[in-house]
């Protein structure tokens, strides 16, 4: 592909990213929809967007040296199935494979995110010969697959405690019902 077709490509990319509607609307350090949670101050929204059904949202700080992500991901057949620690292994460990990334799992417990049980895992990323630390949390309900992850350079993410503290307490999924394998087992 040469570089003007490659140019077009991007051009119709960004064009189309944004034309997609929005996942959350930002309300002072809110950001509400079809997830809702609290950001710390300093934490700009620069990605934004809902496609097909699955809603993406990217926060960094200012200077960007950190990304927090939360996906809300139309859940596939079979999903269901698996139990959650294994699902939350296999698809933390596939983000950012299709580009060499190599993603180590060095901790792994539950949390609950909205009430629901969630599965907690912590490491680090390697790409070349960046890394990157991380800790992703995985829930699901009836029909998606939720996943909130914060990347952080080596020695960061400790330093990230107030962000992910008030996110987890503040975290919502307000227009999705819990899924049959709630906390308090109903």
């Amino acid at each position: 592909m040469g570089d003007a077709a490659l140019g077009l490509l991007l051009l119709a990319l960004a064009l189309w990213l944004t034309a997609c509607p929005k996942a959350v609307q930002r309300v002072d350090d809110h950001l509400m929809g079809r997830v809702s949670f609290a950001v710390e101050p300093g934490w700009e929204l620069n990605r934004n967007y809902r496609w097909m059904g699955s809603h993406h949202v990217q926060l960094t700080p200012s200077p960007p040296s950190s990304v927090l992500t939360v996906d809300l991901l139309r859940a596939g057949h079979g999903g269901d199935d698996l139990p959650l620690d294994l699902l939350a292994e296999v698809v933390v460990g596939q983000l950012g494979r299709q580009v060499g990334m190599q993603t180590v799992a060095t901790q792994k417990h539950e949390i609950a995110l909205d009430g629901r049980r969630a599965i907690a895992l912590s490491g680090r990323r390697i790409h070349g010969p960046h890394q990157m630390e991380f800790t992703a949390w995985v829930t699901r309900t009836p029909r998606y697959l939720l996943i909130v992850q914060l990347q952080t350079p080596p020695g960061e993410l400790q330093h990230q405690t107030r962000l992910l503290q008030r996110l987890l307490e503040s975290f919502e999924l307000p227009l999705e019902p819990p899924p049959p394998d709630t906390l308090d087992g109903a």
